[in-house]
């Protein structure tokens, strides 16, 4: 097993050519991306689903002609998706770098249930 942390990303495809360009047949099983620290991205993730939230609750209860009420519960979800594009022809085999971009997805889910006021 190998571990390597890898600070700039666009150059990842080149890297792994490189430690792996002696051997004849070179299987990657697992790799695994991560966001150094990602409190910054889900605060922002998060607060963007709160306004998304509150604001559909907000027009509904407009539409319904009522007011809406405390928040009665929130439940998050949260789910992180690495997208690494991982080179698939075998004719490409020579010519391009094994993993050719890495685009990391955080994704917050938020499910707000308010009270409603006539």
């Amino acid at each position: 097993m190998v571990e390597a942390r890898i600070a700039d990303v666009d150059s990842l495809g080149e890297i792994v050519d490189a430690a792996t360009a002696d051997f004849e047949h070179v299987v990657a099983h697992g790799l695994r991306f991560a966001h150094k620290d990602e409190t910054e991205l889900a605060t922002r993730a998060r607060r963007a689903a709160w306004l998304d939230a509150k604001s559909k609750a907000e027009q509904l209860a407009f539409l319904a002609e009522v007011s809406l009420g405390p928040v009665v519960s929130v439940v998050e979800q949260r789910s992180f998706r690495p997208g690494p594009q991982v080179r698939g022809m075998a004719m490409e085999a020579a010519m391009a770098p094994l993993i050719e971009s890495v685009e990391l997805a955080l994704s917050i889910t938020i499910e707000v249930e308010f009270s409603i006021r006539d």
